[in-house]
């Protein structure tokens, strides 16, 4: 079972893909609101999570920022960084961090479903 952090601030996406998530097979899945609270529920049990998802509405360096704390903290832990727009800025101020994986919110089952997969793949490395 793959067991999959995600942080995400806006309450309309969360249930979208907590709803999707809910349909796929062998993934638990924990929620939070905001990436801070993804990292104190890291600190708390990092055992517990095989990889993050991070989700801004507004891309800017901010995902970033908690998408490094996350990498220079918890080490590999697999990061995907959700974002509205695709931001090729993003994307490139990411590339210090290692592997990351970017999904658009235009999303749907097979979409999450492939991302999780991969992510679940990076973490058994």
């Amino acid at each position: 079972m793959s067991k999959v952090l995600f942080a995400i601030e806006d309450l309309y996406i969360r249930d979208a893909i907590k709803g999707i998530v809910g349909r796929i097979p062998g993934v638990y899945a924990v929620f939070e609101d905001s990436g801070i609270e993804a990292i104190k529920t890291l600190l708390d049990d990092v055992d517990n999570f095989d990889s993050v998802v991070l989700y801004s509405e507004k891309v800017e360096m901010g995902v970033i920022d908690i998408a490094r704390l996350i990498r220079n903290r918890f080490g590999k832990l697999p990061i995907a960084i959700m974002a509205s727009h695709d931001d090729i800025h993003t994307k490139i101020n990411s590339t210090s961090l290692g592997r990351i994986y970017f999904i658009g919110t235009n999303f749907d089952d097979k979409d999450m479903r492939n991302l999780l997969e991969s992510l679940e793949k990076e973490s058994m490395k």
